[in-house]
Formats: C-alpha cells, sequence, structure tokens
C-alpha cells in the first residue's frame, strides 16, 4: 500500500512488521486519503475487530516460578515465536495505583504504568501486576476477564504479570441482573435501621475514586453498596496542626513510635493531607525516621526559617481545609450524582 503511493514521497522501506517514509508536508492529506482508500479496497467493505488469541488458561494459584520456569523452556521468544499469552478468568484487581516513570535522574517522564494485584477464586493472595500505558481508573470494575504475559522483575526480585488486555466478565451475576445502575448503591445516610446484606460505607469520602473503590469491592463480594456516613464534625484546620505539633513534640521527648495509621485517625485527616505536615514538621526543626512500620519523630533542630515554615504551615492548613470541604460535599450530595459519577468509568 505504501509503495503505491511512491510518487508522493520522498523515500521509504521496512519489513512485514514495520514501514518507514518521509514525505512534503503538503502531501500529508493526499497520502492519508490515498491509503486509506487502498486500504478499504483491499478489504472489500469487511470490517474486522482486534482479536488476541490466548495459548493457556490459567488460575492466580498457577502463576510463579514453577509455571514460570515451564514457560521458559519456549525461548527464544520474538516475532515468529511470541511470549505465552495466557487467559485468566474470572478475577479482579485490587490494590491498584499509577505513577509516572522516571528517568535515570530521577526526574518523571511522561509515561503512565498501573499496579496491582490480581486476584481469583483459586487462591487467598494477590498476585502482582503491571499494566504499561494505562491509569488505575482503566481496570474495569468487578470480575474481569484478562490476558496476561507472566514475567520476572529482576529490580524487585519477584515473579509478576503484564497486563495485556481486559474485559468485564460475563460471569458477573451483579452486572448481568442489575440493569439499573441505581440498584447497586443505596442512600442509608438517614435511616437508623440498616440490613447486613450490603456493603455499608459509614466514612465520608474525600473523592469519587473512594467510591469507586468501595464499588469495585462490593461488585466482587455480589452485594449492594450502601452509603450510610453522617455529616461529618470538622475540627478547625489550626487546631489540627496543634494536636499535629503536640504529639510530635511528645514522641520527640519521650522517644516513643508512631504508625501512619494511627497519626491518620487521630487527626481525622488523608494520607495526602499528613504528608503536608510531615514537610511542615521538618520546617520546624523535626526529624523524622521510619523503623519498620512506625515513624520516629525527633526535635533535633531549634533554628526556625520563618517564611519556609509559614508557607509549609499554609499549605498543610489548605490540604486539610480542601479535604474537610470535600467531606461535606459527600456528606449532601444527592444519590442520583453518585450512581452517574461512580459509574463513568
Amino acid at each position: 500500500m505504501v509503495k503505491d503511493q511512491a510518487h508522493l514521497l520522498h523515500r521509504f522501506g521496512g519489513h512485514p512488521f514495520a514501514a518507514g517514509l518521509s514525505l512534503p508536508v503538503e502531501n500529508i492529506p493526499l497520502f492519508t486519503e490515498a491509503i486509506n482508500q487502498r486500504l478499504r479496497q483491499t478489504l472489500g467493505g469487511a470490517t474486522f475487530t482486534p482479536t488476541i488469541q490466548a495459548d493457556l488458561a490459567v488460575t492466580v494459584a498457577d502463576l510463579g516460578k514453577e509455571l514460570f520456569n515451564e514457560l521458559k523452556l519456549l525461548e527464544p521468544c520474538g516475532m515468529g515465536n511470541p511470549v505465552p499469552k495466557l487467559l485468566i478468568q474470572n478475577c479482579w484487581f485490587e490494590n491498584s495505583w499509577n505513577r509516572n516513570q522516571q528517568d535515570s535522574r530521577g526526574k518523571k517522564v511522561q509515561y503512565i504504568k498501573t499496579d496491582f494485584e490480581i486476584r481469583d477464586d483459586s487462591f487467598r493472595s494477590g498476585f502482582p501486576g503491571i499494566w504499561w500505558g494505562h491509569y488505575k481508573d482503566e481496570l474495569p470494575m468487578g470480575r474481569c476477564d484478562c490476558i496476561a504475559e507472566l514475567d520476572y522483575n529482576t529490580f524487585k526480585k519477584r515473579y509478576e504479570i503484564r497486563l495485556i488486555a481486559v474485559r468485564k466478565s460475563e460471569n458477573s451475576t451483579l452486572f448481568k441482573h442489575a440493569v439499573n445502575p441505581s440498584a447497586l448503591i443505596v442512600d442509608w445516610r438517614n435511616v437508623s435501621i440498616k440490613e447486613d446484606s450490603a456493603l455499608i460505607v459509614e466514612e465520608c469520602p474525600t473523592s469519587w475514586d473512594d467510591l469507586r473503590a468501595w464499588l469495585k469491592r462490593s461488585l466482587y463480594n455480589q452485594q449492594q453498596l450502601a452509603i450510610a456516613w453522617s455529616k461529618p464534625e470538622n475540627q478547625p484546620p489550626e487546631q489540627i496542626w496543634l494536636i499535629l505539633v503536640g504529639i510530635a513534640k511528645y514522641l520527640s521527648r519521650t522517644n516513643q513510635t508512631v504508625t501512619r495509621i494511627q497519626l491518620l485517625e487521630k487527626l481525622s485527616i488523608k494520607d495526602q493531607t499528613l504528608y503536608f505536615g510531615f514537610k511542615a514538621l521538618k520546617c520546624l526543626g523535626f526529624t523524622l525516621t521510619r523503623l519498620d512500620r512506625n515513624l520516629q519523630i525527633t526535635l533535633h533542630s531549634t533554628s526556625v526559617v520563618e517564611t519556609q515554615a509559614d508557607a509549609a504551615v499554609e499549605q498543610f492548613l489548605a490540604a486539610v481545609r480542601e479535604e474537610q470541604f470535600q467531606r461535606e460535599y459527600f456528606a449532601e450530595v444527592p444519590l442520583s450524582t453518585i450512581v452517574v459519577m461512580i459509574n463513568s468509568q
């Protein structure tokens, strides 16, 4: 097809799996239309749906060293001998998160990778995996079928899967029978008597991602999701800051440790807001040291750069205000809005 348009090009070449070419900029529209028309003539009006052929159906319990070593016998893999594709059916994803990749200097590059754990009914624990070029919100909610490749991560020293394709599973009975999305979610924010059959969310969220995570869990459990949080009683942000400073001074004086979870529960804030609190403490001369899962906070310096400290404290206070604003919003947002938003991705 490229050769047929040689009169529009400077030069071209390649092999059956790739082609390279150069052409004058003004010829791009002509080349685009001509090669698309040639393709339509070749296909004869037919349309094709992309498919991926799986080589082996496995469960999460099958994943790991033994299967990896068996598949390794098929190497070397390449263009004529592709890496085996594994079909994992009726599975779901947990603990997913995405981040930009970094170059050798530690700078972020504009490429995304999502980390997750894949689970099914064959094994109690999840198995780690990655999905290159995708965000965590692109993972379907509930039960799924997926195709993946099994790999060994030499950096993390672990076996993991590389997700190739994923779709909602036809075995998800909740998706089958809940034609109306609102049937999946009920509003119990002003109900005193609650049934045990639903998955009840009593902590007021601060983002739609929080609610989507709960919906994924309810789909897995084949339960309705019941929103049942109360309107939050927020402390003034300045008071929360004073409590954090008081805890830091106490821990420094007693040489005791604390966990992040304990701090989050005591201050009633989220992890990202606590991060800004840590930055502000450091500006006041505190040092934070991680000891396994605990944190040790010590006061090493009394010299404070007031402009930096004031800016860091204000950043923490702003994060607290934003979080409290989000909670107040979710305390009163209509159920219809919730249904639309958490089913939109």
